[in-house]
């Protein structure tokens, strides 16, 4: 007996759609599994997402104060001059010399040098000064000859350029206690200025 032609062809068809069906559900599975590892591989990792660190800097220290004898370069874009500044040497008590009019102070003695290379600048002894450990400063006095020791550094005068001024500076210091640093501080418009230089010990 033969099957009817189109129960045969149904079974037949059946199968057939069967078999696409998984066909496509086993391509759809490996297409979803094919972009998911697409989109993974696509997909920056969290070592390459971040960006490359700089290396920090390391903190520059501004320059302390210089040795006695160092010449301080020195220039004035203001007054178009240059030239250098020096503290060579301190004496304290300065004796022979009447003492200083206040109380419990003697005299201290710096001899400094200003040279200059260009420009024509007027130097003078009040812009050096004596700062002690505890903040204190002592300036000049504005005093000159006298029994105050020889050669004095000029109160006023005009220097030329390739021209050095060197003389001693006095200053009315508290008996018994020594200054820490020279002070060299024009008003005149300098670069990197004030100079500093650590007084020696005795």
């Amino acid at each position: 007996m033969m099957l009817p032609l189109h129960a045969t062809s149904l079974g037949g068809l059946m199968r057939t759609r069967t078999a696409l069906a998984a066909a496509a559900l086993l391509a759809a599975l490996a297409g979803c599994s094919n972009g998911s590892d697409t989109e993974a591989a696509s997909e920056p990792s969290p070592s390459t997402s971040k960006p490359a660190e700089k290396p920090t800097a390391e903190p520059t220290e501004e320059p302390g104060p210089l040795a006695f004898g160092e010449p301080w370069k020195w220039k004035s874009p203001e007054y178009e001059a240059s030239g250098s500044a020096t503290a060579l040497r301190y004496q304290q008590p300065v004796k022979g010399v009447y003492p200083p009019s206040g109380e419990g102070e003697v005299w201290g003695s710096l001899e400094a040098q200003v040279c200059i290379d260009s420009g024509d600048v007027r130097v003078s002894q009040f812009p050096w000064s004596l700062a002690f450990a505890d903040g204190a400063r002592v300036d000049v006095t504005g005093q000159s000859g006298g029994d105050f020791p020889r050669p004095e550094f000029p109160m006023d005068a005009a220097v030329k350029p390739g021209d050095c001024v060197k003389g001693l500076i006095m200053f009315p210091v508290p008996e018994g206690q020594r200054p820490e640093r020279v002070i060299y501080d024009p008003d005149s418009g300098m670069v990197d200025g004030p100079a500093e230089w650590t007084v020696p010990e005795k």
